[in-house]
């Protein structure tokens, strides 16, 4: 769509940047039911969210030892969800500076 925002809601949604706007247009996009995972503090207002969509942050890296075996979890089903639309894959742009 012209504002980049999908037409209809996300059910996952990773904000790997995770600053107050991409969280707020991150949890906007998403589907009631659906998680939006997030890489730093959750910077949404409160008053803004909701019970019937869930937040959680994570910690970057699942080759720390606490995180093993949501890596191994995460990656045995990472194909699965690609392939399905659950998980998808932006475009990003490179610039030179």
């Amino acid at each position: 769509t012209p504002s980049g925002r999908p037409q209809k809601p996300v059910k996952y949604i990773v904000d790997s940047i995770a600053l107050k706007d991409t969280q707020e247009a991150a949890y906007e996009a998403l589907a009631l039911g659906g998680i939006l995972v997030i890489t730093r503090q959750l910077e949404i207002d409160q008053t803004k969210l909701s019970s019937d969509k869930i937040t959680t942050m994570v910690f970057g890296t699942v080759h720390a030892p606490m995180q093993h075996e949501l890596g191994r979890v995460f990656y045995r089903h990472f194909n699965a969800m690609v392939a399905a639309g659950d998980l998808k894959v932006r475009a990003l742009e490179t610039r030179d500076v």
